[in-house]
C-alpha cells in the first residue's frame, strides 16, 4: 500500500463546496432521505472535473484501499467506499 499524503484540495472543490454543502444540508432538513447530487455548471455536472482533480491528487488510486478506483462496470469513481 502506498502512503497517501494529502495535498491541497482541488480548486474546483474549494470553489463549489461551501454552496453545495449548504444546499445539501438544507435539502436534507426538508427531505431526510435526499441523496447528494453534484452541482452543475452550464448544464453539465462538475463531477468529471472533481474526479479528474482527485485522480491527480491520489495518483489514480483509491485513498481507502489503494486499488484503482474502478467499479465492476469499469466506471472511474470518486469514492467507491460504502459504509
Amino acid at each position: 500500500m502506498n502512503p497517501f499524503v494529502r495535498g491541497a484540495a482541488p480548486a474546483i472543490l474549494l470553489e463549489i463546496a461551501p454552496e453545495a454543502t449548504r444546499r445539501f444540508v438544507e435539502r436534507r432538513s426538508v427531505e431526510p432521505g435526499a441523496k447528494f447530487a453534484w452541482p452543475t455548471r452550464a448544464g453539465t455536472s462538475v463531477l468529471p472535473q472533481i474526479r479528474d482533480a482527485l485522480g491527480q491528487l491520489t495518483n489514480e488510486h483509491c485513498s481507502y484501499c489503494d486499488g484503482y478506483p474502478v467499479d465492476a462496470q469499469g466506471e472511474v469513481q470518486v469514492d467507491h467506499f460504502q459504509p
